[in-house]
C-alpha cells in the first residue's frame, strides 16, 4: 500500500553549525553538533584526513613552520621547535635526519613568527626573518644552511627583541619588544636588515592605549597594526616621502588573539580576538562597532566555542585561509587540552552565507600553508609531538589513525512545513538516506524523540540494491553486484518506532579509510489523528 503520511525532505550540507538558537528556532538544515565533518560540496561527508610529513618526530614540540622558496624552484620546510631549534626539509621527510642546523634561538613558543623579505634588488637574495623574541632578529639568506643575524638593529634591541613583522611598501616593519610595547619599527626599503640608518624609522603608536603591538597584516594595500587587548590602527602611507608617513586609529574596541589569529578571506579581514570570538573588520568599518563585526555571534556559535574550548589556548591562536576549499581555519584549545587541538573551519563556499563545521581530530599547535606538487597550497600543522601533518588528503585517516565523524539535525517539530504541526503528535514511520555511496560500510544514526534517545539504526553506504527489510541486521544483508562506490545518488530507508512532537537525528562513521556523502533525508510521519496502514 502506498504511503500516505507526511514525507518531508532535509537537506544535509546546506547549513552549518548553529547551536546558541532556540532548538525550535534552529533551522531543519542547520547542524547543532558539527564535528569532523566537511560542507564544502553542499553535502555532508566526513572531512579530508592529514597526512605525517616526517615519519620519525622532531625530538621537541614544533613552534613554527614554513613553506620556504630561496628561488622561485626550489622549496624548503622550515620547522622550529620549542628548544630554539631549526631544521630544514628538502623534500624527503626526514629534516636532513633530524639535524638541526641553528641551536640558538632560545626557547621559544608558538607565537613565534616567520616573515619572508628580502629581494631588495634583483641581485639580493630572498631572506627568511625568524622572530622569536628571545634573540636578536636571525634570516636565512637564500638558500643557507644556518642563520644569519641581521646586521643592522634599531639602538634599543641590544637585549629586547622584537616579537613579529610584516612586509609592506617593500620594507620590513617589525614590533613586539618589551622595552617599548607601543612602538612600530621600520626598515630602509633598501635593505631589509637595517632599522638604524639609511631610510629607517620609527613609530610610537597610541602609547596609553593596549598592552602593547603582537600581530600586524596587509588588507587592501593599507598595513593594520593591532595591539593585545584591544586597539587596531593603520599606517597613513599616502605622503611620497616616508618621513611623513604615521598611524591613525581604526578601533579601540577590540585586540588580537595573538600574533597568528589575522587572515583574510574572500574580500574581509578576520581577527581572533581575546574573548575567544572572531571580528570581521569589514564589517566594523563599515558599520562602526564591533557587535555587528563578531563573526561567532552572527553565525549563533558564540557559546558553543565558549563551551568547548578553554580560554587557555587564545593566546597561541593561529589561522589561516585555505583557498582552495575557500575555508578559514582558526585553532582553538579544548577544556581538557595542554596545547590547540580543535579547528573551527568557517566554509566560504556559499559567499554571502558563511558555514560553520568543528575539527577534533587534529592538533593543530601552529600553522601554514604549503604548495603541493599541483600548485595548490593546503594547510599544514605541527604538533607538540614533533611531527607535522599535511591537510586535506582524500584517505579519511591522520597519520594512519581513524577518526569519527558526527553530526546531528535540530530537535524539529516540523513548523517549518506547517505551523499547525509543532504541538501535534507524530507517530515516526520511516528514516530515508539519499546519499552518493563511498564504500560497504554503515553510518550509525541514533534518533531522539522528544529528547530521549530511541534506538540506533545503521545504514549501508555502498552502491547496489541490498536484499533484505528495514528491520534485518546488517549481518544478514548482502549487495547485489561488486560496485561500493558511484556518483549517482541512493536511497535507502529505514523503520522507525515511537511517537512524540519532536525528532532529531545524529549521524556517525569512525572507521578507517571510511567515507560518507550525505545529500539529504527524509522523515516520514503520521499525525496524531491520522489512521493509515504502513507497509514495510
Amino acid at each position: 500500500m502506498t504511503y500516505t503520511g507526511t514525507t518531508v525532505q532535509i537537506p544535509m550540507g546546506q547549513g552549518g553549525l548553529r547551536t546558541d538558537d532556540s532548538q525550535l528556532a534552529i533551522p531543519p538544515q542547520n547542524l547543532i553538533q558539527a564535528e569532523n565533518i566537511s560542507i564544502s560540496s553542499l553535502e555532508a561527508q566526513k572531512a579530508p584526513g592529514s597526512s605525517k610529513f616526517n615519519s620519525v618526530a622532531l625530538p621537541a614540540a614544533i613552534m613554527g613552520i614554513y613553506d620556504w622558496f630561496p628561488t622561485a624552484t626550489q622549496q624548503r620546510l622550515i620547522a622550529v621547535t620549542q628548544d630554539g631549534k631549526v631544521y630544514r626539509d628538502t623534500g624527503d621527510g626526514t629534516f636532513t635526519a633530524n639535524t638541526a642546523f641553528d641551536t640558538e634561538l632560545g626557547n621559544v613558543n608558538n607565537q613565534l613568527k616567520i616573515v619572508a623579505g628580502g629581494l631588495e634588488s634583483a641581485s639580493d637574495n630572498r631572506k627568511l626573518f625568524i622572530f622569536s623574541g628571545s634573540r636578536q632578529l636571525q634570516f636565512l639568506d637564500g638558500d643557507a644552511t644556518d642563520l644569519t643575524t641581521i646586521s643592522g638593529p634599531a639602538a634599543d634591541w641590544a637585549s629586547n627583541f622584537p616579537t613579529a613583522g610584516v612586509l609592506h611598501r617593500s620594507r620590513l616593519f617589525a614590533f613586539g619588544n618589551t622595552n617599548d610595547p607601543h612602538r612600530v619599527y621600520m626598515s630602509d626599503s633598501t635593505d631589509h636588515q637595517d632599522f638604524s640608518g639609511g631610510a629607517s624609522a620609527t613609530f610610537s603608536v597610541f602609547p596609553g592605549e593596549g598592552n602593547g603591538l603582537i600581530a600586524g597584516f596587509v588588507y587592501k594595500g593599507r598595513l593594520f597594526i593591532v595591539k593585545e587587548p584591544t586597539g587596531v590602527y593603520y599606517l597613513i602611507d599616502q605622503d611620497t616621502s616616508a618621513a611623513n608617513w604615521y598611524f591613525a586609529k581604526l578601533s579601540a574596541t577590540f585586540g588580537v588573539s595573538s600574533a597568528h589569529g589575522t587572515l583574510q578571506a574572500l574580500d574581509d579581514m578576520f581577527v581572533g580576538n581575546v574573548t575567544g570570538s572572531i571580528t570581521s573588520l569589514k564589517a566594523v568599518d563599515a558599520f562602526g562597532d564591533v557587535e555587528s563585526g563578531d563573526l561567532l555571534n552572527l553565525l549563533r556559535i558564540e557559546q558553543f566555542i565558549r563551551n568547548n574550548t578553554s580560554t587557555s589556548g587564545i593566546p597561541q591562536q593561529h589561522s589561516i585561509y585555505f583557498e582552495e576549499q575557500k575555508q578559514a581555519l582558526f585553532t582553538y584549545r579544548s577544556t581538557a587540552g595542554s596545547s590547540n587541538d580543535r579547528l573551527l573551519v568557517i566554509d566560504y563556499n556559499l559567499a554571502q552565507n558563511p558555514r560553520a563545521v568543528f575539527m577534533t581530530k587534529d592538533n593543530p599547535n601552529c600553522m601554514a600553508l604549503r604548495k603541493g606538487a599541483n600548485g595548490i597550497f593546503v594547510p599544514m600543522y605541527g604538533t607538540t609531538d614533533g611531527y607535522v601533518f599535511v591537510t586535506d588528503i582524500e584517505d579519511r585517516n591522520v597519520g594512519g589513525t581513524a577518526y569519527t565523524a558526527k553530526f546531528q539535525t535540530p530537535h524539529m517539530d516540523f513548523n517549518f512545513v506547517d505551523p499547525s504541526m509543532a504541538q501535534k503528535d507524530k507517530h515516526f514511520d520511516f528514516l530515508e538516506v539519499v546519499f552518493k555511496p563511498e564504500g560497504k560500510w554503515d553510518l550509525a544514526v541514533e534518533y531522539f524523540i522528544d529528547g530521549d534517545s530511541v534506538e540506533t539504526k545503521n545504514v549501508e553506504m555502498s552502491l547496489g540494491k541490498v536484499l533484505g527489510g528495514p528491520d534485518i541486521p546488517a549481518s544478514r544483508t548482502f549487495v547485489l553486484g561488486d560496485k561500493m562506490r558511484g556518483t549517482e545518488l541512493v536511497s535507502r530507508r529505514v523503520r522507525l518506532r515511537g511517537s512524540g512532537k519532536r525528532i532529531s537525528f545524529q549521524f556517525t562513521q569512525g572507521g578507517l579509510d571510511q567515507n560518507i556523502n550525505i545529500s539529504s533525508i527524509l522523515v516520514s510521519f503520521r499525525l496524531g489523528d491520522e489512521r493509515q496502514v504502513v507497509v514495510n
